[in-house]
C-alpha cells in the first residue's frame, strides 16, 4: 500500500479544492486558554477621578494598563490603583499621566514595569485552566469513535441564568435579558437572532437549549462579595428558594449547568476581584466539591458580566455564548503574544477565538465542522486520497456538510473543508471590532 508523503498530501489537497474553492483560508487550531477588548475605557474610581485603561489578556491571565503603559491593579474595594515592584496593589489610586502628582511620579519612576509585569503574572498567570468536558469527544480522526457523546448537548435541554443585582448594582430588566437569551428570530439593537437560535443553528437543530432568568437580589453591595465562592453559593441559596424555579427544577441537568450574571462590567468586577472577569469554571474545581442545596446540585458555570465595557448596554450575545460554550466543553482557539493579545489562531472565524467581537458581537460565527463533530451534531465525509482529484459537491456547512482529509500516516493530522456564505450569524466575519483584521466568508479549510 501507498502512503502519501505529507507534502504529497498537501499538493493533492490544493488540486482537490481548486476543483470548488472560491476561497481558501489555513489555519492551524490551536487548543489553548474570551480574549480581553483593550479598546480603551475611561474608568471611574470611588473618589469620583477617572484613568483611562486598557484590558489584556483572557480568563487565564489578564491584566491591566493606563494609556502610558503603566501596571494597574484592583485593590479590592473598586478602584485601580499602581501595581507595586512585586506586582501587588500599592497605596496610590491610578490617574492618567497629566494628573499624577509628584509623589506618584517618584513611586513610578522607582519601579521597573517589566519586572512589575513579570511578577504579577507570577502570581495571577494560572487562572481557571482548561478541561475538557466529558459531555465532548475528540473528532473521529483523533479519536475513532468509540465513545458515546452526552445527551447534556443534544435535545432540548434547559439551563437556569441567574440575573444579579446587588444593594449597589441593579440588574438590566429580566424580560429583556430573556429575548435576547431565547426569542426566536431576536433582532432588537441590529440582532441577528439569540443565544438558543445560535445553538441551534450551529448544531443543525440537534441541541435546544432554553436559558430560563431568574432575577436573584443579594442583600450586599457588590464589594461585600469578596471571593467567587461566596457570591455564586450566595446567588444559588437564593435560587432554590424560588417557586418558579422549583417547578422547572426537574427539567435540569443532575448536577445543574447555570450562568451566573453579575451587574457589573468586566473592568468594575475586576477592580474588587481579578477573578471576576468573565470565564466558565466548575464548583467542583473551585470548591473541591459540587454544591449541593436543598436536594438540588450545581457544578458547571459560566461567570459573565451584563454590562459591556464598551457601551454600558446588555453584554454582547457572542461574550454570552462564547462562555456558555466552554460550559458545552468547547476550548479556546487563540494564542495570545507577550502582551496578552490575542494574535494566532482562527481569529474572526470563529467564536472561540475573535469571533466574539464580530459586527458588535450581535453576530457571533457558527461552530465550524470541526467543533461540530467535537459535539456529536456531525460527521466530516471523509474523502481517500484515491477520490481526491474526482469533482465532489459541497454544500454549505448550514447543511451539517464538510469534508476531511486525514493524513494516511498520521491519523491525528488532517484538513477539514467547509462552505460558509455570508448570511446569517456568519454574515459579519469581515466585520470584527478586535484587531483590523477582517476575514472573507467563502471556503474554509482547517489544518488540525
Amino acid at each position: 500500500m501507498y502512503f502519501w508523503t505529507h507534502e504529497e498530501l498537501i499538493m493533492k489537497l490544493i488540486r482537490f479544492i481548486s476543483l470548488f474553492c472560491s476561497l481558501v483560508v489555513l489555519f492551524p487550531v490551536s487548543m489553548m486558554a474570551a480574549p480581553a477588548n483593550p479598546t480603551p475605557v475611561v474608568f471611574t474610581q470611588k473618589d469620583g477621578s477617572t484613568v483611562t485603561i486598557r484590558q489584556f489578556g483572557d480568563e487565564h491571565y489578564h491584566f491591566t494598563k493606563t494609556i502610558d503603559g503603566i501596571l494597574v491593579v484592583g485593590d479590592g474595594n473598586g478602584n485601580y490603583v499602581y501595581a507595586d515592584a512585586k506586582g501587588n496593589p500599592s497605596g496610590f489610586i491610578a490617574k492618567d499621566a497629566a494628573e499624577r502628582t509628584p509623589d506618584e511620579l517618584k513611586f513610578l519612576e522607582s519601579l521597573n514595569q517589566s519586572e512589575v509585569h513579570s511578577k504579577h503574572k507570577a502570581l495571577n498567570g494560572v487562572r481557571f485552566p482548561e478541561t475538557l468536558a466529558p459531555s465532548v469527544i475528540k473528532p473521529a480522526a483523533l479519536l475513532r469513535a468509540n465513545k458515546r457523546v452526552s445527551s447534556f448537548v443534544t435535545g432540548d435541554r434547559y439551563f437556569p441564568a441567574m440575573l444579579l443585582s446587588t444593594d449597589d448594582a441593579e440588574a438590566f430588566d429580566s424580560a429583556k435579558v430573556y429575548k435576547k437569551l431565547n426569542k426566536k428570530g431576536y433582532s432588537e439593537d441590529g440582532h441577528v437572532g439569540s443565544m438558543r437560535d445560535y445553538f441551534i443553528e450551529s448544531s443543525g437543530g440537534k441541541f435546544k437549549p432554553t436559558f430560563d432568568v431568574y432575577p436573584i437580589s443579594l442583600p450586599m453591595i457588590f464589594g461585600e462579595y469578596r471571593n467567587e465562592r461566596t457570591l455564586i453559593t450566595s446567588a444559588i441559596d437564593k435560587l432554590v428558594e424560588r417557586e418558579d424555579f422549583k417547578k422547572r427544577a426537574e427539567k435540569y441537568e443532575e448536577e445543574c449547568p447555570f450562568i451566573l450574571m453579575h451587574p457589573l462590567s468586566n473592568e468594575e468586577a475586576s477592580a474588587y476581584n481579578a477573578d471576576y472577569y468573565s470565564h466558565q469554571y466548575t464548583l467542583r474545581a473551585l470548591m473541591k466539591s459540587v454544591y449541593t442545596k436543598d436536594g438540588y446540585t450545581f457544578n458547571n458555570y459560566a461567570f459573565v458580566s451584563q454590562k459591556d465595557e464598551d457601551t454600558g448596554k446588555l453584554n454582547r450575545l457572542a461574550t454570552i455564548a462564547h462562555e456558555f460554550s466552554h460550559v458545552l466543553g468547547l476550548y479556546d482557539l487563540y494564542g495570545v503574544d507577550a502582551e496578552g493579545y490575542a494574535t494566532v489562531g482562527p481569529l474572526p472565524f470563529d467564536l472561540m477565538a475573535l469571533g466574539t467581537r464580530n459586527g458588535g458581537g450581535r453576530f457571533p460565527p457558527t461552530f465550524s465542522a470541526f467543533e461540530r463533530e467535537s459535539m456529536g451534531w456531525m460527521l466530516l465525509d471523509e474523502v481517500f486520497p484515491d477520490s481526491l482529484l474526482r469533482p465532489h459537491m459541497l454544500e454549505p456547512l448550514s447543511e451539517m456538510h464538510a469534508y476531511s482529509i486525514t493524513n494516511p500516516t498520521h491519523g491525528d493530522e488532517y484538513y477539514v473543508i467547509e462552505s460558509r456564505p455570508a448570511v446569517g450569524f456568519d454574515s459579519k466575519i469581515s466585520e470584527s471590532e478586535y484587531s483590523g483584521i477582517q476575514g472573507k466568508n467563502g471556503v474554509f479549510v482547517w489544518y488540525v
